[in-house]
């Protein structure tokens, strides 16, 4: 057998914004992101042809075509509010989107399409101590889509082993992330430390499931799970030492990480 794989993609997209000052602090934003996103897999499989000495006589359950279109809008608003010492800003935005889905397997068409309303959100606060001496937090919300393939009931054959079908049902992955940094830098003298702290949480998270058979074949789909995340912590410290031409700069860096899946 010979298999010939096939895979393009394109993405576009255009951003439209409008900021009014309201006060000498205090600014209010609006405006709307438009996106377009298409892929295309096209995989094909040929035995092998005695009679011809080549790879002619397609296979039909080791070949298959599947394409995606998503098309979204999604309205936005946010807010800053600048102080001398601060700087806190909101953000947030709906996208209202159309994923289309074809796929052509076993000469078999199938369709399906999806409408979603997708939240985004995220807060942003600064602190500035001094000139070399800050802070943030930042906290983000957003949505993703599953896969064409995760999505479209098509029962894939491929493997005589494991029998693969996609689930129409799956909701989007909901994924929360906090970020915290604090940073004491002198640019100038190339010396100081900061810290970081961040984390993920995931609802919905697609993971894959198989259930085996008497044979020991497995049938797998893919179905959402919540109660996965991750987070890891670290600091760094620099210092930089002079002397007439040269510069000599050391540090120190630490960091660790903890992951939960299902």
């Amino acid at each position: 057998q010979t298999t010939k794989k096939k895979s393009s993609s394109d993405a576009y997209s255009a951003d439209i914004e409008y900021t009014e000052p309201i006060t000498d602090s205090l600014r209010v934003r609006f405006g709307s992101d438009f996106d377009w996103n298409s892929s295309v897999n096209d995989e094909k499989t040929f035995n092998f042809n005695p009679d011809t000495q080549e790879y002619s006589d397609l296979n039909l359950s080791l070949s298959n075509y599947t394409s995606s279109v998503q098309n979204s809008v999604a309205p936005k608003v946010g807010i800053t509010l600048q102080k001398n010492k601060f700087t806190l800003n909101l953000d947030s935005r709906t996208s209202i989107v159309n994923f289309n889905n074809h796929s052509l397997y076993l000469n078999n068409a199938t369709d399906l399409s999806k409408k979603y309303a997708l939240p985004f959100a995220t807060a942003i606060f600064r602190y500035k101590f001094t000139r070399s001496k800050n802070l943030s937090l930042k906290y983000d919300y957003s949505n993703a889509l599953p896969s064409a393939t995760q999505l479209m009931p098509v029962v894939n054959l491929n493997n005589p082993l494991n029998t693969i079908v996609g689930n129409p049902n799956l909701h989007p992955i909901e994924k929360s992330s906090v970020n915290f940094n604090f940073k004491n830098y002198d640019f100038r003298s190339r010396s100081g430390y900061s810290l970081y702290l961040k984390g993920d949480y995931y609802d919905n998270d697609i993971v894959s499931t198989s259930i085996y058979d008497e044979s020991g074949k497995r049938n797998t789909t893919y179905v959402n799970i919540s109660g996965v995340y991750n987070a890891s912590i670290g600091a760094n410290w620099n210092q930089s030492v002079k002397s007439g031409a040269h510069t000599l700069v050391y540090g120190l860096e630490l960091n660790t990480g903890y992951s939960f899946h299902k």
